[in-house]
């Protein structure tokens, strides 16, 4: 779904980043119409580099930022520009983007359009999450087929964004994902939210679209990782001697969920011992308010530390030691090092687990 981009719209969300105070808030109280000039908003640089990105999100376009800079441009011809910018990236009906012949004959799009289109269609919300599922697995194996030329994955992957960014601004928790508000995808809230697997958003419509997102192969993976990790943990316990605990590792550990998953299966606290550690402190913070409400909070060391930079920590030989969604972000080489690392820390016949997405991730594309 588009917005409207009229002078008008525009307009407003000038006077919300003002009265916000994203841009200078004196621009709220100018009387603005559709034939003030970008010279009269008198906004510093930054300010309209601000405006051009707001814009483009608000609108689900890609906006270059140098027309903002127009000292002349008026708000009406900047509403004109943006209309532009939206027909050149729709498919005419002839099959023919704005450019003539091109990627944009490519059925994948107009399957995403329709999909948001009948997202509005309530006897359709039943088969939405999987329509959802099949459009991204199609997504995936086009935009990543190797005979796809790299111009074509690059703009074909743009206009999707587009179609699509509108529809998950309405949502909680793909929102989320996609804004990444403490400076990465899968930050320990955002785990904590795929976890919990409560769809929200405004309105149905909103939680709908959340349910997509959260339904989806790539958060599903995500919940069965920390059953998988929880009752690898919960199978070496029985084999331990009396006063010898598992001895557990978390590296980038979120909010630890397995762990407490482990721990409420035990008759005893003391039969594990975990040590958690996360570059977040507020990762930490909150995983370590979950331990204490668990009453194991004695039983969990927690560390604040940089993975690529910790050196050497006061420790035990662990028996297992375990990372998962967190060398997704290394290069080879880091991961190697993060290896030897484990391997040094590891007690005799102590296992080392790293968890990551498999590059045939069903919902690569739409992550990405």
């Amino acid at each position: 779904m588009i917005l409207d981009p009229t002078p008008e719209a525009v307009i407003a969300v000038i006077r919300q980043l003002s009265s916000e105070g994203q841009i200078d808030r004196d621009v709220a109280r100018l009387p603005l119409t559709p034939d003030t000039t970008m010279d009269q908003l008198a906004l510093e640089s930054f300010d309209l580099i601000v405006l051009a990105d707001s814009l483009a999100t608000h609108f689900g376009i890609d906006l270059n930022e140098r027309i903002v800079f127009e000292p002349t441009l008026t708000l009406d011809e900047l509403a004109r520009r943006i209309v532009g910018g939206l027909q050149t990236f729709l498919p005419s009906p002839s099959g023919r983007g704005a450019g003539g012949e091109g990627i944009f004959q490519v059925p994948i799009l107009a399957e995403w359009e329709a999909f948001v289109t009948r997202l509005g269609s309530s006897e359709w919300a039943d088969q939405a999450v999987e329509e959802f599922r099949h459009l991204s697995r199609r997504m995936s194996a086009g935009l990543f087929d190797p005979e796809t030329p790299e111009p074509t994955r690059q703009a074909l992957g743009a206009s999707i964004k587009r179609c699509l960014l509108p529809m998950i601004a309405w949502t909680g928790t793909a929102n989320r994902f996609y804004t990444k508000p403490l400076g990465y995808a899968g930050d320990f809230y955002t785990i904590e939210l795929i976890y919990q697997n409560l769809p929200q958003g405004e309105g149905q419509l909103g939680a709908l679209v959340d349910r997509c997102f959260l339904e989806a192969p790539a958060s599903r993976a995500v919940r069965n990782r920390r059953g998988l990790l929880a009752d690898e943990m919960a199978r070496l316990i029985p084999g331990r001697s009396p006063g010898q605990p598992l001895r557990v590792m978390s590296l980038g550990c979120g909010p630890l969920r397995e762990v407490f998953d482990v721990f409420h299966r035990l008759d005893e606290a003391t039969r594990l011992e975990v040590v958690a550690v996360d570059i977040d402190p507020r990762a930490l913070d909150f995983a370590q308010r979950q331990a204490q409400a668990a009453g194991v909070g004695s039983r969990v060391r927690f560390i604040h530390a940089d993975l690529m930079a910790v050196g050497d920590i006061d420790l035990v030989p662990q028996d297992m030691i375990y990372s998962v969604g967190l060398v997704d972000y290394f290069d080879d080489p880091a991961v190697v090092r993060l290896l030897d690392w484990i391997y040094d820390r590891l007690a005799l016949g102590g296992r080392a687990l790293l968890g990551n997405f498999h590059p045939c991730n069903p919902d690569r594309a739409l992550m990405d």
